[in-house]
């Protein structure tokens, strides 16, 4: 208990001293009240630490005009430009397509929008830009300089140039978005639009004259949403996927099935979703809804890989076919697929013709994660089979076998394989061609596998549904952050954040996202540290407003500040 007398000592010796410099402002106290008193500044550091507030104002304040990612290389011209966005225009100068001429109608709106709020930000920060009398910038050249191709690929060109500059020379064309692909100038659309700051009269944009030179670290930049533990509608997904081409994303890993539900409305096999999904009608994924995902997607540069967990995960599968799932014998209980069944293959191969047609992409997630073999120990006839073919009761032999059938279907198919790290940590024999992806490990754990030759994802430290961690957190992680010779690390093609969906749904999913999904965003982009420049936390603070602007609901990611909305 501190007494009235220890408080009075240690109140009168801080007014004593308090013209000297901290060093000395124990001095004149006694022992007892200065020790208290350094207990009592240790404990109010604690607490603001805790926090994260420093004091009045801003815990950051945000930067203006500043990119999210990062690009490879930016240069800042020391004069600016003036936008009239009820003026100004995309001229495209080179080849022309149907997703180009939406992209720019798109950022058009966005850049219309941007503009409304000169007034309000100016109201609030001093520092908004003054109407300056600035060459104004009626137009951008945009440069496709080869014909569109029809969607995106895993060997996508995203490189692009923006110049917007007083000045040309034999390297530097001024005022012109150009890049070799459709995806590169999907890219520099979306750098150009960051770069706009709103005048305080609210009806002038400025910019900065500026040169970027700009390509991706990694070529597979993807977010993974899992619509089984909830459902989300297309609506929903559409503004998760609005969020990632901000970020410069270029994969949606759709989890679409798991053990909870089953909402993909097969043509060929409609009681998976009758039987399976959490309502037949409302909780469902069309093929017609698939496609506007898709198109969406595609629109801004984004494949859709889907992912069919199988053996395992595969819970609400099996209520509507009959023997695919492994039965215990002793419990009645139903595991993983049961591999020693011929039906089961006939199955999953007319299952898998169709999603290949659906989908598009080359690739296909077949998972393989978590495989709970209990019941395939406690059943007669899969033992039956181990003993027919050798197996010895060793069950890595019996993934090994399915997966083996599974992906020869895959390659009948010519698709690209994509599994969980455990199909290649328990042996399983796999085709060369196949992606392992790392979710429970270090990045260490990729060096057995690129060593082996075989591409890899990394997700371990991007777990959206580890709701402690923040942005920085994320940031730290370098996804090449272990001993290989290059050619191995040539061999990690990128990585994915993934937002599992136990604990969200629509009310709460975008904010789980955003803004710490920008973190791998950026690690995945751009080269260089992994621990933040010192402009990083003002860029996201700008850059999270900027999301909340575009209709995207964005969570704080630096504590205490104001981001005005209309």
């Amino acid at each position: 208990m501190i007494g009235p007398k220890l408080w009075k000592e240690t109140w009168k010796g801080l007014r004593m001293e308090s013209t000297y410099s901290s060093c000395t402002i124990l001095v004149g106290i006694s022992h007892q009240a200065a020790k208290f008193l350094l207990i009592l500044l240790v404990f109010f550091t604690f607490l603001q630490g805790r926090s994260g507030f420093s004091g009045f104002g801003p815990e950051v304040k945000p930067t203006k005009g500043a990119l999210w990612p990062r690009p490879s290389y930016e240069r800042r011209f020391n004069f600016s430009f003036a936008i009239d966005p009820k003026d100004f225009e995309f001229q495209s100068v080179g080849q022309t397509c149907p997703i180009l001429e939406k992209a720019l109608n798109r950022y058009k709106l966005l850049i219309k929008n941007a503009v409304r709020y000169g007034k309000v930000d100016a109201a609030y920060n001093k520092d908004s830009p003054a109407e300056v009398d600035a060459t104004k910038l009626p137009a951008l050249r945009v440069d496709l300089r080869s014909p569109c191709e029809e969607i995106p690929s895993d060997n996508m060109d995203e490189s692009y140039n923006l110049t917007v500059s007083h000045f040309s020379s034999a390297l530097i064309f001024m005022n012109r978005i150009s890049a070799n692909s459709i995806w590169g100038i999907l890219r520099g659309l979306e750098s150009f639009s960051q770069i706009l700051v709103p005048d305080k009269t609210g009806r002038m944009l400025i910019m900065d004259g500026i040169f970027i030179e700009d390509e991706p670290r990694f070529k597979h930049r993807g977010l993974l949403l899992d619509t089984s533990r909830h459902f989300f509608s297309v609506p929903e997904i559409q503004q998760v996927l609005d969020g990632m081409a901000y970020n410069k994303y270029n994969v949606f890993h759709w989890h679409i099935v798991d053990d909870q539900s089953f909402p993909y409305q097969s043509v060929v096999y409609p009681q998976l979703s009758l039987k399976g999904a959490y309502h037949p009608e409302l909780a469902v994924y069309s093929l017609s809804d698939i496609e506007n995902v898709i198109d969406f997607a595609k629109d801004r540069g984004i494949r859709v890989i889907p992912e069919f967990d199988t053996p395992g995960h595969t819970l609400s599968w099996g209520a509507s076919v009959k023997g695919l799932l492994a039965q215990c014998n002793t419990t009645g209980e139903y595991g993983p697929v049961d591999p020693s069944e011929p039906n089961n293959y006939v199955f999953l191969q007319r299952l898998l013709i169709e999603i290949a047609s659906v989908f598009k992409d080359k690739y296909i997630h077949l998972g393989g994660d978590e495989v709970e073999i209990k019941c395939w120990e406690d059943n007669p006839k899969i033992a039956s089979f181990m003993n027919k073919y050798n197996m010895s009761r060793n069950f890595t032999e019996l993934e090994t076998y399915y997966f083996t059938r599974l992906l020869n279907i895959t390659n009948l198919l010519n698709l690209k394989p994509v599994v969980w790290q455990e199909v290649f940590d328990f042996g399983v024999e796999l085709d060369p061609k196949t992606i392992i992806h790392v979710w429970k490990s270090e990045p260490e754990a990729m060096k057995p596998i690129v060593s082996r030759g075989y591409e890899a994802l990394f997700s371990s430290c991007w777990y959206l549904d580890h709701l402690s961690e923040t942005w920085r957190s994320y940031y730290h992680c370098d996804i090449l952050d272990f001993d290989a010779t290059p050619e191995e690390r040539a061999l990690v093609i990128g990585g994915e954040a993934c937002m599992w969906g136990e604990w969200v749904d629509e009310t709460n999913v975008s904010p789980r996202i955003w803004p710490r999904a920008c973190a791998p965003a950026e690690r995945l982009w751009s080269y260089g540290s992994r621990f933040p420049h010192p402009d990083t936390a003002a860029r996201l603070e700008e850059h999270a407003c900027r999301l909340k602007r575009r209709g995207i609901p964005t969570a704080p990611p630096n504590g205490p500040g104001y981001c005005p909305l209309l």
